[in-house]
C-alpha cells in the first residue's frame, strides 16, 4: 500500500461521504466540485486495494469493507482533534499587547486611536502604561512592553520607530495675566514670572532650557512640574505662568487658562511609536498603523 496516497483530505472526504451517503453533502463540506470528491474516493480505494463504497445512482453506500474503515477513520479524526486541541486554544486566546506612553497627557490624544484598535481587534486585550522615556525603552527591551509612543533621543538598533504626531509649545497663563496684553512676546518676559515646566530629565524641558540659555536669557524662578497638566493647574491658580505642549493645551477641560504658541522660540517636537524589529507580531502592526493613521493622512 502507497501510505504518501493515503492523505488526510482523501481521508476527509471520505468520511464526510459515509457520515451523508452523498458525494454533493461531502462537495459542499469541502468546498469542492463533485468529480474532485469522486476523484479521491478513488485514489483512496485503489492505494488501500480494498472497495470501500457501492456507488449506486442517486447515494453511495458503505461496502462491508467501508464500514469496517470508516469506524478506524473516525477514530483517526478524533485523535487528531484531541493533538490539535491546546494549540487551536492557544491561537485563540486573547493576545495581550503593553503600550507604554511616556507622556502621560499623550494619553487623551491616544485613546481615540486606542480604542479604534480594540473595536477592530476584540481578541486583543491592550494594558496601557505610564513611563518615562529610559525606563520605557529599558522595558521595551526586555520585551516587558511591545510599544512604546514619546520622545527619544536614540534608539539602539533593535529598536525601529514610527512618527505618531507632532507639537509645538505654549504659554498657559491664567485669564487676565499681564503677559496676555503683550503685543510681541519675548523671551525675557516669560522669564520675569515663575515658570511651571516639564521634568527635567525630559527631551522637552531640555530644549526650553536649551532655548533659554541659547537667548542668554535667565528664568527668575523655574519649577520643575513633573508634566503638563500640573503645571498647567499651578499656571490656573495664578501662582505663575507655564510652558507645556500645545497638544496638551488643546486638550485642556473646561478651557480655564489663555494660551499663547511659543512657535517663534521653539522647534515643533515630534512623537514617535518604537518597537522591537524582530518577531513583530501581526497585533503590534495593527497598533502601530492605527496610532500613526491620523501622521498618514496629513501626509
Amino acid at each position: 500500500m502507497d501510505l504518501d496516497a493515503v492523505d488526510l483530505r482523501k481521508l476527509r472526504a471520505f468520511q464526510l461521504v459515509a457520515r451523508h451517503g452523498s458525494l454533493q453533502k461531502a462537495a459542499d463540506k469541502l468546498g469542492l466540485t463533485i468529480s474532485a470528491v469522486s476523484f479521491s474516493l478513488r485514489r483512496l480505494e485503489e492505494a488501500l486495494g480494498a472497495k470501500l463504497l457501492n456507488r449506486l445512482p442517486n447515494k453511495v453506500t458503505l461496502t462491508a469493507t467501508g464500514k469496517l474503515f470508516a469506524a478506524s477513520v473516525d477514530g483517526l479524526f478524533a485523535e487528531v482533534d484531541r493533538t490539535l486541541a491546546p494549540f487551536r486554544a492557544r491561537e485563540n486566546a486573547p493576545a495581550s499587547l503593553a503600550l507604554a506612553i511616556c507622556n502621560g497627557e499623550m494619553g487623551s490624544y491616544l485613546a481615540p486611536r486606542i480604542s479604534n484598535f480594540m473595536e477592530k481587534n476584540k481578541h486583543v486585550q491592550i494594558n496601557v502604561q505610564i513611563h518615562s522615556s529610559k525606563p520605557a525603552l529599558e522595558l521595551l527591551q526586555a520585551g516587558e512592553i511591545d510599544v512604546c509612543i514619546g520622545r527619544f533621543a536614540s534608539l539602539p538598533g533593535t529598536l525601529a520607530q514610527e512618527f505618531v504626531v507632532e507639537s509645538g509649545l505654549a504659554l498657559a497663563c491664567a485669564p487676565g495675566h499681564p503677559l496676555l496684553r503683550k503685543k510681541r512676546l519675548a523671551l525675557e518676559d516669560i522669564a520675569d514670572h515663575t515658570l511651571f515646566t516639564l521634568a527635567r530629565h525630559s527631551l522637552t524641558r531640555e530644549n526650553i532650557d536649551r532655548t533659554f540659555a541659547n537667548a542668554g536669557v535667565a528664568v527668575k524662578s523655574c519649577v520643575d512640574a513633573g508634566n503638563c497638566r500640573t503645571a498647567r493647574e499651578f499656571a490656573a491658580r495664578g501662582n505663575g505662568v507655564a510652558i507645556i505642549h500645545a497638544l496638551c493645551a488643546e486638550r485642556e477641560p473646561g478651557r480655564r487658562l489663555r494660551y499663547v504658541d511659543l512657535g517663534r522660540f521653539f522647534d515643533k517636537l515630534a512623537f514617535y511609536a518604537v518597537y522591537r524589529k524582530k518577531n513583530v507580531s501581526a497585533s503590534i502592526l495593527g497598533l502601530i498603523e492605527e496610532l500613526t493613521s491620523a501622521a498618514r493622512r496629513a501626509a
